[in-house]
């Protein structure tokens, strides 16, 4: 059974890109903002190997989707990729906070 990967991503060229170089290794699952992130996670948890996240996304931005995440036990058991356009160093502590 091929592993499966969440991509949530808002920018489509971005997450394309991702679900192109990842789709020979991975069954892919994409969400283009964290509600829909929400939505999958919820009914697939279970299946996910790991979930790549985009932090700068409407609707609900990467940290409100991870603090969403780390309420269910179940869930916050999932690796957790971050990807984001900015370079501040203090977005980045916070993610691994």
């Amino acid at each position: 059974m091929q592993r499966r990967l969440l991509i949530v991503e808002d920018n489509s060229m971005s997450r394309k890109t991702l679900c192109a170089i990842l789709d020979e290794e991975y069954e892919i699952l994409e969400a283009k903002n964290g509600l829909e992130a929400i939505d999958i996670l919820e009914r697939e948890f279970s299946t996910l190997s790991a979930i790549i996240l985009d932090l700068e996304m409407p609707q609900l931005n990467g940290f409100e989707v991870m603090a969403i995440i780390q309420k269910n036990p179940d869930m916050a058991q999932i690796p957790i990729i971050i990807t984001t356009a900015t370079d501040d160093s203090m977005i980045e502590e916070k993610a691994l906070e």
